[in-house]
């Protein structure tokens, strides 16, 4: 079960990445955000949030943890080394949020020309996500379900977002996917939430405002 429940931290975020795997050139529109003390902030996409209590901003080598998990996960989509050497250099892991019970923020950042070759909207983005994602998940042994695709304003700026319900052996786990084009990347923000701090994700993304 546990082993189960790291998977799924890195699952939506790993079938991001394989939604088409064409390299094409590189783009520039996108940089790092900066986490000073508990303050979170991108302004390439224009917003910072505060990180609450109950929540605690990983330190660089469990980012890397989380990224060598998602791009694990692509070892069952039948890539070649090389497209997964343009998987893993078109990413960005902006940062990770934590839990001690395991919940997650994933922040993170896709350059589409290196994995699309195209740019896409970020509502057909999400839309094309749930069949990949609902495969994954039942190879793993859950039950899942999706919503609709809307759009929420966070920090004056429009995502779309999406949750997701898994089920495993009658154990509930939350996922909300935010999505966002910033240039000719897709900004992402993965919250999988083990049920142990509804109240500090609220006040994480209640917390978002315009950063310039």
């Amino acid at each position: 079960m546990k082993q189960m429940k790291k998977k799924i931290l890195t699952v939506v975020l790993a079938m991001a990445m394989v939604l088409a795997t064409t390299a094409c050139g590189s783009s520039a529109n996108f940089e790092r955000g900066t986490v000073e003390g508990n303050v979170y902030t991108n302004t390439s996409v224009g917003i910072k949030a505060t990180v609450p209590e109950g929540l605690t901003v990983a330190d660089e080598a469990t980012v890397k943890e989380f990224e060598d998990a998602a791009l694990a996960s692509l070892e069952t989509q039948n890539l070649t080394d090389s497209q997964k050497e343009d998987l893993a250099d078109a990413m960005i892991y902006d940062a990770v949020i934590t839990s001690e019970a395991g919940t997650s923020i994933q922040i993170a950042a896709e350059d589409m020309k290196k994995t699309m070759g195209v740019k896409v909207k970020a509502d057909a983005y999400l839309d094309s996500l749930k069949e990949t994602t609902k495969t994954s998940y039942e190879q793993m042994g859950c039950t899942v379900e999706f919503s609709d695709v809307d759009t929420v304003a966070l920090g004056g700026q429009d995502f779309a977002h999406m949750d997701i319900s898994i089920d495993l052996s009658g154990y509930a786990i939350g996922q909300e996917a935010y999505c966002r084009v910033v240039g000719n990347y897709m900004y992402y923000m993965i919250v999988t939430n083990m049920g142990d701090c509804d109240d500090a994700i609220t006040t994480f993304f209640d917390s978002i405002e315009a950063a310039n």
